[in-house]
């Protein structure tokens, strides 16, 4: 018995033993099992992010990538969205009940017709009046000045202001007894008859007590408050904008549809595009957007000279014309302010039209003054309105001429710092990182002042520094720029 015994508890052991190796070679499986899933989440992890990480890599990355827009504005916009719901969201469908409409004349004589910064001014202008007074644009047929070069596809690539309006199709749709046929406000807005003109400092405009005694009252008499109707003007000369509101909302749609809208086609990207720069010796090479600093020029020449049938300039328009000269020292002084880490890392374009032999008098004075290594000068002669505007905005640092066109690219980015001469303050109240300029009686020399030197030397460094921590976050930096802080002395007041 005692044998048997012994040997019984032998067998049981080993039974044991067993198990328990059994038992551990089965949680060793499970553990690479589990290891394994693990590993495989990990890497799906990696390639297949969530869609605010993939947001955040759009932004950050230089690669072509199309973010979408609602997404977007969820994301980084949230609290402005909702403030300015309705320049941030689309209104694609007309409501002939309810819906309140700005109806313009659309006849030439009507608005601004002429230059195609005054017409994206007025432009905006009329969308800045839409959305004070809480109504949705019928579509007007906006155009850019070289109507022959561009078609009604290109314009829409770049500017997209469709995203605001209902098409005059669509309203022309409903019944005649509709409540925004039927109810009718006529009030033309011209100058001195709608909003108060006269902007000092931070003050945002106001709506004159005349005009909104008028507009409140129609509305009161209205059958209720969700009743719809149609505000008409048939005359809108011109519009005194105030980007103290809504120049946000601007930069925010340029932002998102244009700063990653990448064209397959002509490889066209609004950030981290590498562009092709032209040296003196026409040595052709490749630079990063994101790691130089951008310094556009726009000089009109197209409209404001007249040309021998050699294509030479024989006189101007002193109104509009700015000689080359006035442009040279105030160039090799923004050059000389540049921080130490970007003494020999930026690139001078000049925008215009003509020919190069039209600079030569620039090429020139950059080699006397400037040695070789330092002379980054590349050229956009003739290009379409849409694409050179585009190109206005990407810069850093943009020098306008006497021009509303390359002026209003100042609406779409506050983070550049624009110098220019003196011209129509009255349209961009409240713009953002802009210098004005004195020149002097024969337009060939710009006057920097003392105080002014400081002040653009200040702001290189300023505009330099947001440049470098944007490329680490993917919050927009610029957002400050329209805090109620924003320094006064960088307004164009």
């Amino acid at each position: 018995m005692r044998k048997r015994s012994i040997f019984n508890i032998f067998v049981g052991f080993l039974f044991k033993r067993k198990c328990f190796i059994f038992l551990l070679i089965l949680s060793l499986i499970i553990w690479l099992f589990i290891l394994t899933k693990i590993k495989e989440k990990s890497f799906n992890n990696i390639n297949f992010s969530p869609y605010d990480s993939i947001l955040d890599t759009c932004m950050l990355s230089s690669s072509p990538c199309i973010p979408d827009i609602d997404q977007s504005l969820n994301r980084y916009f949230n609290k402005m969205k909702k403030d300015y719901s309705m320049l941030l969201t689309y209104h694609p469908i007309i409501d002939c009940e309810y819906g309140r409409y700005l109806l313009l004349n659309d006849s030439i004589s009507s608005h601004v017709y002429h230059g195609t910064g005054s017409q994206l001014m007025w432009y905006l202008g009329v969308l800045n009046v839409a959305y004070v007074l809480n109504l949705t644009l019928i579509h007007l047929e906006w155009t850019s000045e070289h109507t022959e070069d561009e078609n009604n596809s290109d314009r829409e690539k770049y500017w997209k202001f469709y995203d605001w309006e209902i098409p005059y199709s669509a309203y022309k749709s409903c019944p005649k007894n509709s409540s925004i046929k039927k109810n009718i406000f006529k009030y033309n807005l011209t100058p001195n008859q709608t909003f108060d003109t006269y902007h000092q400092g931070k003050k945002t405009f106001k709506i004159m007590n005349h005009f909104k005694t008028l507009f409140n009252h129609f509305i009161n008499n209205l059958k209720n408050k969700n009743t719809g109707f149609t505000f008409y003007s048939s005359q809108t000369v011109t519009i005194t904008s105030s980007l103290m509101e809504i120049g946000i909302v601007f930069e925010i749609r340029w932002w998102l549809q244009h700063r990653k809208l990448y064209n397959q086609q002509n490889g066209e990207v609004w950030s981290g595009q590498n562009i092709l720069s032209n040296d003196f010796k026409l040595n052709s090479s490749f630079i990063d957007l994101n790691k130089i600093l951008l310094i556009g020029i726009h000089i009109r020449q197209g409209d404001v000279v007249k040309r021998n049938k050699q294509g030479q300039i024989i006189s101007s328009d002193l109104y509009r014309y700015i000689s080359n000269s006035a442009y040279l020292p105030l160039l090799i002084f923004i050059i000389n302010s540049l921080p130490i880490e970007i003494k020999n890392n930026y690139l001078i374009t000049i925008y215009s039209e003509g020919k190069i032999n039209d600079f030569i008098d620039i090429i020139n004075y950059f080699k006397n003054n400037l040695s070789e290594s330092d002379c980054h000068l590349s050229f956009y002669l003739n290009g379409r309105t849409s694409s050179t505007f585009n190109r206005l905005l990407r810069d850093d640092i943009l020098i306008s001429a006497y021009s509303t066109f390359s002026m209003a690219a100042g609406i779409f980015n506050s983070r550049q710092l624009k110098i220019g001469p003196y011209h129509n303050r009255n349209r961009v109240h409240g713009m953002r990182n802009h210098l004005s300029l004195d020149l002097n009686i024969n337009h060939t020399k710009f006057i920097i002042t003392q105080e002014k030197q400081i002040l653009i030397k200040q702001r290189i460094e300023y505009v330099w520094k947001q440049k470098q921590k944007q490329l680490n976050t993917h919050i927009p930096l610029w957002i400050d720029n329209y805090s109620q802080d924003y320094p006064e002395e960088f307004m164009l007041i």
